[in-house]
């Protein structure tokens, strides 16, 4: 696949071959894709506890708890980042667009959506774990006004834990 600029816009995209016109792609304003913590995209999502440790099997996110689940294809965020420049950690870029997040198929609460301060083109979500989910490995979904994705997971401890 081809890497477009982090401030491409929406609509269409020409690719080149030998100076001419190959095709042309329609691009949406976002299309979520949750980082993990393999190479294939599935299971155990890029997600951190406030203490910057990995929720995981052994150290499951607590009902209630925020955790920093980290993304791509947000779209838009205000200020604009120029591409290839890390996010100010002064200035917080913020998502323009809405967002929706699910674990568990439980909406939860998003406290913060944009660029991972100090990191390039990379996205930070701030998400509560819901108060009433159950334990376990539970898919954590990501909705914007384009695109969807469900493809990871979170532990989840039983309500009550302390981590």
């Amino acid at each position: 696949g081809d890497l477009l600029p982090l401030l491409a816009e929406a609509g269409t995209s020409r690719h080149w071959l030998d100076w001419r016109p190959l095709l042309l792609d329609l691009l949406a304003a976002s299309a979520p894709g949750l980082f993990t913590l393999t190479q294939n995209g599935l299971d155990d999502g890029a997600i951190l506890h406030s203490s910057f440790k990995v929720v995981s099997r052994g150290n499951p996110a607590v009902p209630g708890e925020i955790v920093q689940v980290y993304l791509t294809g947000l779209g838009k965020t205000n200020p604009a980042v120029a591409d290839g420049a890390a996010a100010s950690a002064s200035s917080l870029s913020l998502v323009t667009g809405a967002v929706n997040v699910y674990v568990g198929g439980v909406p939860a609460t998003v406290q913060f959506k944009g660029l991972a301060p100090g990191l390039a083109a990379l996205y930070q979500l701030n998400v509560a774990i819901p108060q009433n989910l159950g334990p376990g490995f539970q898919p954590i979904a990501i909705q914007t006004a384009e695109g969807y994705t469900d493809l990871a997971s979170v532990w989840v401890a039983l309500a009550g834990t302390v981590n």
